[in-house]
């Protein structure tokens, strides 16, 4: 599935720190491959500032990441509870709009 910068550091933020076995294994797997690799942060000058994460967007580019049906679902999910607790954000919106048109088919396919 072809990601923005902007939507892996979106859905890595809505990760759970807590959950059963089985989650928690999706969870540090997906984790592992939202994450940005030491090179792909040099090449988009990284950085934090003031709270904030920023790069240059003339540099971006969409990531094809792996995730299975199962990580689909974790990642559905935390957006959703980031919704009901009243948590998200508008990048959250978007991330979870196109989220909703995503089937589990579609992305075992790819992974």
């Amino acid at each position: 599935m072809e990601l923005s910068v902007m939507e892996r550091l979106v859905l890595i933020s809505v990760l759970p720190a807590k959950g059963n076995f089985k989650n928690l294994a999706e969870i540090r797997a997906l984790r592992e491959v939202l994450r940005m690799t030491e090179a792909e942060k040099v090449e988009l000058d990284l950085h934090e500032t003031e709270g904030l994460v920023k790069w240059n967007p003339e540099k971006a580019k969409a990531k094809d990441v792996a995730i299975t049906a199962t990580g689909l679902e974790v990642l559905k999910k935390a957006l959703e509870d980031a919704s009901n607790q009243g948590e998200a954000t508008d990048a959250h919106l978007d991330v979870w709009t196109r989220f909703q048109n995503v089937k589990a088919e579609a992305v075992e396919k790819k992974a």
